[in-house]
């Protein structure tokens, strides 16, 4: 092969790359995609990245190959009638407004986690989190039983998702509503979760207040340090 026609595999490699997350919902000026319109730009004249796009692609060749042998029958299959999300709620929307600007803030951004997240789930739902769960553990044993390495692209990507999957389980756990949920109810639970999180890695010092998702969802962390 020569390098020409290496070149054009390595910028179609980084192309598929952006394309993929794009329609993973990440926005086209996030970071992530920014780094990959630069390497896209190093490749078209570095012989090193080049050669580190086309194995890359071979890595997601692999992976797509590997996560096309799982069964459906490994995943849990969602049972009942269908949840969807309802339109937030006076209270919810009114506390909102209230809240510091900072919080206000956090909570838009929390907002918009839960949105995405939930675009991975079949419904809005502690089950259907839970399947998404299923799903992810699935395809990453799958790329394992595959040989895909550690550090590939696709398997970082499961990672990251179930992570982010993991959270959005721990919001719903500490859900006490009856009704479906609200994207905003969710949104003050995931906060309240994470907030939680960071305070407890920084010291036991630095947990303060107590953490009341049972009026509602709309965590009550006290005084903050």
């Amino acid at each position: 092969m020569n390098t020409d026609e290496e070149r054009q595999r390595a910028v179609a490699a980084i192309d598929a790359q952006i394309d993929a997350l794009i329609e993973d919902g990440v926005p086209a000026e996030a970071p992530r995609i920014r780094a990959l319109k630069a390497k896209r730009a190093v490749a078209l004249k570095s012989k090193k990245a080049i050669k580190r796009s086309v194995r890359k692609a071979r890595e997601r060749q692999a992976a797509a190959a590997a996560a096309a042998t799982v069964a459906p029958a490994q995943v849990p299959q969602e049972t009942g009638g269908r949840i969807t999300l309802v339109p937030d709620s006076a209270a919810d929307s009114k506390r909102l407004r209230s809240l510091p600007n900072k919080e206000r803030k956090r909570i838009e951004t929390a907002r918009m986690e839960v949105r995405q997240t939930l675009t991975w789930c079949e419904e809005p739902s502690a089950e259907g989190v839970r399947n998404a769960i299923a799903r992810c553990d699935a395809e990453i044993s799958a790329l394992i039983d595959g040989g895909v390495d550690y550090e590939a692209d696709a398997r970082t990507q499961l990672r990251n998702r179930r992570a982010r999957l993991k959270d959005l389980a721990a919001a719903f756990a500490s859900r006490r509503r009856k009704s479906h949920p609200s994207e905003l109810e969710l949104a003050y639970l995931l906060d309240a979760y994470l907030e939680r999180r960071r305070q407890i890695s920084r010291g036991p010092e630095n947990v303060v207040g107590v953490l009341d998702v049972r009026s509602g969802g709309a965590p009550s962390l006290g005084k903050r340090k």
